[in-house]
């Protein structure tokens, strides 16, 4: 079964949104898997943009507006965004749709061909409910009075003799379940003030597969060929709050075909620069042709008469008891959509020189020489 991918775009990251959908067309496409665009409100038209060069190169890509602009700070932000898309995909699986889905975000970067190829049949041999990369778990130390951004963290596996350090599941780019709301016992809501994959660790973990096809190096940049290989440092933020991304794997693995974590969008580059030309779109996949049914011969539907079988009351509710049973679950249409248009940034212009107006007479002051008004005790 092909995977149904789904990019979440948002102001943030939209620098990102163009060099990758150049990189996916350069390195050949998905032509097997069906792609769903999440944009926020204020970058929607860049997402129909991307989808119209995207068409050619998968099986299938839609655009699903999301009305709101989702200022929020981190992590509440990545929070909203992702519940945004479980959402969507469970208004599909309300319609029998039970694909299962990808999340990839805009700093996941493609390093080979057919990428997503190879992380479907991945998944699709393991057996488990999701598939990604784990990751230590980023305890902070202290942080900011002031703004409460993390002033010290760490990685560090055991605190004082304590376990407290429980990998997780990197969600940034990862496979998930359709049945979101069942595999995490419906509290996968509560995700917000901790980011979600953190939140719901344990859950994943309990069916998680974890594939060499995915790398984690969380905000590094200029990344660079050096002997053959490709190594990244480490951003400032980083180095401020004493993380070090370089340590368990300080070069991109020969295994992984996606890469998270790259801020500057300089892997990229490097793979893009490693194909020559754009290739011609991949054919589309047709779908399997459903081989030629025999039709059952006509045969005489009996007479029924009126008076072979009755019905009492009690029997005719039992039977429309069974039938209403039977039904499909109601789909609540979706609420109507406002246009939003794109952005549009006029030109700032040169402000002109005006005189300035003439100053009031104060209230209660007489200015020297004038005559005073008379009145009618002078």
């Amino acid at each position: 079964m092909s995977l149904r991918i789904v990019w979440p775009i948002s102001r943030g990251d939209i620098n990102l949104l163009a060099a990758k959908v150049d990189l996916f067309r350069a390195l050949g496409g998905a032509p097997r898997q069906h792609f769903m665009l999440c944009p926020t409100r204020s970058v929607v038209s860049h997402a129909h943009q991307a989808a119209e060069k995207m068409k050619a190169w998968c099986a299938s890509v839609e655009v699903v507006e999301w009305n709101d602009e989702n200022f929020n700070v981190f992590p509440i932000a990545g929070n909203e965004m992702w519940k945004h898309c479980v959402d969507e995909i469970l208004k599909k699986a309300v319609k029998g749709d039970q694909m299962p889905w990808a999340y990839e975000e805009m700093d996941v970067t493609q390093l080979v061909p057919f990428a997503h190829d190879k992380l479907e049949a991945d998944h699709a041999l393991s057996g488990c409910q999701c598939t990604g990369t784990t990751a230590p778990n980023r305890l902070i130390l202290e942080s900011d009075p002031a703004t409460g951004k993390p002033t010290k963290s760490t990685t560090e596996e055991f605190i004082v003799g304590q376990p407290r350090n429980i990998p997780f599941m990197v969600g940034s780019m990862a496979v998930y379940p359709v049945d979101i709301p069942t595999f995490t016992q419906d509290v996968w809501r509560g995700a917000r003030f901790e980011a979600w994959d953190k939140f719901l660790r344990f859950y994943w973990n309990r069916s998680l597969h974890v594939t060499p096809l995915l790398q984690h190096n969380w905000r590094t940049i200029n990344f660079r060929e050096e002997d053959g290989k490709i190594i990244f440092d480490n951003s400032p933020e980083n180095i401020k709050e004493g993380l070090d991304e370089t340590a368990r794997q300080p070069f991109i693995t020969k295994e992984a075909v996606f890469h998270h974590g790259c801020k500057d969008g300089s892997l990229t580059k490097i793979i893009r620069s490693r194909c020559a030309e754009l290739p011609e779109p991949p054919e589309p996949v047709q779908a399997p042709k459903q081989p030629e049914r025999q039709q059952a011969p006509p045969q005489a539907v009996p007479q029924a008469s009126r008076t072979a079988v009755t019905f009492d009351q009690t029997g005719w509710n039992i039977l429309q008891g069974s039938l209403m049973a039977q039904q499909p679950p109601k789909v609540a249409p979706e609420p109507p959509r406002e246009f939003v248009p794109p952005l549009q940034f006029e030109p700032e212009e040169k402000a002109e020189y005006a005189e300035p107006a003439p100053k009031p007479e104060p209230v209660g002051r007489r200015r020297a020489g004038r005559p005073r008004k008379a009145t009618a005790n002078s």
